[in-house]
């Protein structure tokens, strides 16, 4: 469908945009985030990547400033339970980076300071998510390699019959009694545990 729209910023709101483009004038919501982007560009020629949504009701265009943002409310907006109120909230409560970060590290909290976003939607994003994340990260957390080397550990042990939860559950028993061990180790830990 579309992917992204290059044209002149025709006029612009805190959630949307005017940008005409061959004659055409298309309005596009955004973000917050966005927002901040285009301000100073009215008259301007103006990039974004886009996400068209398409229901039985209608069809609405969002735009945004990188295509991590775009891909972000793509996964949000995958989620059941969740549409693109729930997904611009995110994106306009808090930077990328923060969203990522809470996401990552579970914190809950910080998610429920954005409008809308309950603690129970808040926990559901974190547990739907995590997993999703590493393709989204602006930039690498100083821990991915030990991320990295949790994962495998969690995968080989689903791969010996451990089903996602007791996999997860072990790893995190193995690194909490050997922070400094390797995937092996960690394996041989979980297997001698279970």
């Amino acid at each position: 469908m579309y992917h992204h729209l290059r044209g002149q910023l025709y006029s612009l709101s805190p959630t949307e945009a005017i940008i005409e483009a061959g004659g055409l004038g298309y309005r596009i919501l955004i973000s917050l985030n966005t927002y901040r982007n285009l301000k100073e560009k009215i008259g301007q020629d103006v990039f974004l990547f886009l996400y068209h949504w398409i229901r039985e009701d209608g069809e609405r265009l969002f735009g945004f400033s990188s295509e991590k943002e775009r891909d972000f409310f793509s996964l949000v907006v995958s989620l059941r339970g969740f549409g693109p109120g729930h997904a611009l909230a995110l994106l306009s409560g808090l930077s990328l980076e923060e969203l990522l970060r809470a996401i990552r590290e579970g914190n809950s909290a910080a998610l429920c300071k954005v409008r809308g976003i309950g603690r129970k939607s808040a926990e559901r994003l974190i547990f739907e998510l995590r997993d999703r994340l590493p393709a989204l990260s602006v930039s690498p957390p100083e821990n991915a390699p030990r991320e990295e080397a949790l994962e495998t550990a969690r995968l080989a042990l689903q791969g010996l019959g451990f089903s996602r939860a007791e996999a997860t559950f072990a790893v995190e028993k193995a690194r909490e009694a050997l922070p400094e061990g390797t995937v092996s180790d960690w394996i041989r830990y979980a297997l001698r545990e279970s």
